[in-house]
């Protein structure tokens, strides 16, 4: 999809078109990171002699998008030799949601294993908010907040029974948490 952006600046007879100000509007459309194409296209007006209009063609990204990817590990069996059971399927599954409302809000999320046959034995997650322009788009300071949360478990590979330890009881390390920020 391509949007058509028109800005209008109406300069006084002798005013010089300042290029800087030009540089200045496309750094701030680029930094939205909403558009994956930015055309800039400066023409001659022809109902006014002397005038330049300046078309601005805009490719929207997806909004939405999801993503699998997967993961193959071959643990040893039985006499350190490894076997066809022995393969574990693991992966992600990442999901985004990008311009939330037409406000360049955006949710992010993950889920990990590296064991989808015995997915609790190290799953995790992650999701993210982003609300940009947290005091308005008027206002000069562009605040932006963040919160997140997350999760993840793992087995410890440090806790070993070594040579001569048949059984040692499964150690797991667990991680949660959530973060919140606030950046200018």
């Amino acid at each position: 999809m391509f949007v058509c952006v028109g800005l209008t600046i109406q300069l006084l007879p002798g005013q010089i078109f300042n290029i800087e100000a030009g540089k200045q509007a496309l750094r701030n459309i680029n930094s939205l990171a909403l558009f994956s194409n930015i055309e800039v296209n400066p023409r001659p007006d022809e109902k006014n002699e002397g005038s330049i209009i300046v078309e601005i063609k805009l490719k929207e990204l997806e909004q939405k998008s999801a993503e699998v990817s997967s993961e193959w590990s071959i643990v040893p069996g039985r006499g350190g030799r490894p076997t066809l059971a022995s393969l574990q399927p693991g992966g992600t599954i990442s999901f985004e949601h990008r311009n939330l409302q037409g406000l360049n809000r955006s949710l992010t999320g993950s889920v990990t294993t590296s064991n989808f046959l015995n997915p609790q034995d190290d799953l995790a997650f992650k999701m993210e908010y982003a609300h940009p322009y947290l005091d308005g788009v008027d206002i000069l300071r562009n605040r932006t907040l963040r919160v997140s949360c997350f999760n993840s478990r793992k087995l410890s590979p440090v806790f070993t029974g070594g040579p001569g330890v048949d059984e040692v009881p499964s150690i797991w390390v667990d991680r949660a948490g959530a973060k919140a920020n606030i950046t200018e």
